[in-house]
């Protein structure tokens, strides 16, 4: 949901908030509990925000999308044999906002200080304000 949200804040003039989104999430039935389904989320908000929506597991459509203005929600898990993946220890929406196609920004809607200190994710950050 979070992510959601903060894609409609960034990228529109309108502001959508927690509960509405709960709401659209509820309605749509993208909620499924501890998740969101953002294939049924994603388009319900693009049609109300006058956004495009598409999906790809293509990093290189990614990268030309955020080059080109967009943002790109992503869906991020745990690699395969590990424990602890860079962003989630299970799966988790992160917002893609740019890239110079090496590095990217991104907003991490559960971001907490001490989240990259753990051994799998030292080094891998850099936090700018």
């Amino acid at each position: 949901l979070c992510a959601g949200i903060m894609m409609v804040d960034a990228l529109t003039t309108m502001s959508l908030g927690l509960e509405e989104c709960v709401k659209l999430s509820e309605t749509s039935g993208a909620n499924h509990g501890l998740g969101t389904d953002m294939n049924i989320l994603g388009p319900v908000l693009a049609k109300i925000y006058n956004l495009n929506f598409k999906k790809t597991n293509s990093l290189k459509k990614a990268i030309s999308h955020l080059r080109k203005g967009g943002h790109v929600i992503a869906l991020v898990t745990v690699p395969k044999g590990h424990e602890v993946g860079l962003f989630t220890n299970k799966s988790h929406f992160i917002n893609l906002v740019s890239t110079d196609g090496k590095d990217f920004c991104i907003l991490d809607p559960s971001y907490e200080d001490d989240k990259y200190k753990i051994p799998e994710r030292v080094g891998k950050e850099r936090r700018h304000s």
